[in-house]
This record gives C-alpha cells, structure tokens and sequence, in this order.
C-alpha cells in the first residue's frame, strides 16, 4: 500500500507573492477512507458568498484525486467570482496535474485520495494572468510540502522567533509591505 494512501490526512499551506494578486493556499490530502466524509460535506454546504466546487481540468473533467476547491474570501462582484471560478480554478487544476506528472503523487495515489484546497483571493485582485499562476504555484508547494511532511512540529517550534506573516510581523510590530 502507498503511503499516501495509508488513512492519514496530510496538509499543506503556500503563499506566493503580496499584493491583490497573492495566492494563498491550504490543502488537506487523504485516502478516500480518511478524508471522504469531510470532503463531501464541505462540498455540500455552500453559504452566503461561500460555494465549494469540484474542480475540473476542463468542463467534463474533473481533476484527479477529486479535489475540491472552498474560497476564504466572500465573493464581492462578479469579476471577483469570475477570478475564482475561472483562473484560480485552472491554476488548481494545473497545480493539481503537475503533482501528477512530476511524481509527487502516483496516479494511483491520485485515484485513492480526495483532496481539500482552500484558496484566497483578494477582492482587490485585477490580474487573471498572474492569479492562475500564482495559484498553479501555491498548490503545487502546499502539496509537496503534504507529501513530503513539511510543516513538522519539530521545525515549527525552531521558527517560533521568526512567526510573521504577509498582515503582521511581531518582530517590529508592523504589517508587511504589499498587504
């Protein structure tokens, strides 16, 4: 049996860029066993501004492992979900695929596994372009660092004098540029 496949859930967080046209991303990867409960019920429970949604490759085509994509951000206007539904949606997609086709996740791990993307995007956001590759890059990291098991306890209490983040660095008590 794979290792990816072996019930456990893992997870993944990437941020790429600042500005409007950031992407950010958490991802929890697991076997259908382990994951598919949550999965579904996260894809069946839309709110005000909030709609999960199967991603596809192209209408048709969903992705593989199924993955669904949850926004952490209302949808403000219709440019704002177009954002969402069209280019960060293929950036997840491709994210997703390039997975596959570098080897970070075999094709039967893929169709043993359900996968949970959560993605940001600004309200502010004006750049399709940089928003599908932006988006294509911070799932790709956020997986690799699920499969590889990158976020580690261990490492995280090394880094515990450097927490920040792109809204608040404690270090000076100042939000990062690009906010």
């Amino acid at each position: 049996m794979s290792k990816l496949l072996d019930g456990k859930i893992r997870i993944g967080e990437s941020f790429v860029s600042r500005g409007a046209n950031a992407a950010h991303t958490n991802v929890m990867l697991g076997s259908n066993t382990a994951l598919a409960a949550a999965w579904s019920s996260i894809l069946g429970s839309p709110k005000a501004g909030h709609v999960p949604f199967m991603c596809v490759l192209e209408p048709n085509r969903p992705v593989s492992p199924p993955t669904v994509i949850v926004n952490k951000a209302a949808i403000e206007n219709d440019f704002h979900g177009n954002l969402l539904w069209g280019a960060v949606q293929a950036g997840v997609a491709r994210g997703v695929t390039r997975a596959i086709a570098d080897g970070l996740l075999t094709p039967e791990e893929a169709e043993g596994s359900v996968l949970v993307c959560a993605v940001w995007v600004n309200p502010a956001a004006d750049d399709e372009r940089l928003i599908f590759e932006r988006n294509d890059t911070a799932v790709y990291e956020a997986l690799e660092r699920a499969i590889r098991g990158l976020h580690r306890a261990e490492e995280n209490v090394a880094a515990i004098a450097a927490i920040h983040n792109p809204f608040f660095d404690p270090r000076d008590g100042a939000a990062e540029e690009g906010r």
